[in-house]
């Protein structure tokens, strides 16, 4: 249980510092009492070289049925 205290902080939204959970205000001076608890960005393993940009596949619309309603006739 204390791993997982020790893991959260609070963001500060101004200087983006790091700060411990008990923590109500930013050595910056900025009010931490409406952020949320985040996980120290240290403990984050995934980097972000492991990550692919793809892109994805152009949408392919069937021009073989076509709508039901008399009036339409759309594919």
């Amino acid at each position: 249980m204390d791993a997982t205290v020790d893991a959260m902080v609070r963001v500060c939204p101004v200087c983006e510092q790091e700060n411990a959970p008990q923590s109500l205000r930013c050595s910056c001076g900025a009010s931490l009492l409406g952020v949320d608890f985040s996980i120290r960005k240290s403990l984050v393993s995934a980097p972000e070289e492991h990550f692919t940009q793809t892109t994805p596949k152009a949408l392919t619309i069937s021009t073989d049925v076509l709508c039901p309603y008399a009036d339409c006739a759309q594919p």
